[in-house]
């Protein structure tokens, strides 16, 4: 993830959904979420769907891990929406 930035994802046997510990929250307050991560199979049309619907997000960025958009709540918690990588296309 870059210098001095770890990340751990954990999940059951079986399971598909999974919980990340990141080590790049520090000002994270007690009781706030940041970075829960949405998976999404076609995140162009979700956030232009959730953008008609009056959501407020980010642009979308491109990372090895993924396509992502960022967006906050009314608790100004942080949700990440991300399209996971997909196979290798020429």
């Amino acid at each position: 993830m870059g210098p001095g930035q770890k990340w751990i994802q954990l999940a059951p046997q079986g399971g598909t959904t999974t919980i990340a510990l990141v080590t790049w929250f520090e000002a994270m307050r007690p009781g706030g979420l940041q970075g829960v991560m949405l998976n999404v199979t076609d995140i162009d049309e979700d956030c232009a769907d959730l953008s008609r619907r009056g959501l407020v997000l980010s642009d979308i960025k491109q990372e090895p891990w993924g396509r992502y958009a960022t967006f906050s709540d009314q608790d100004e918690d942080g949700w990440i929406l991300r399209q996971p990588p997909g196979p290798a296309t020429d």
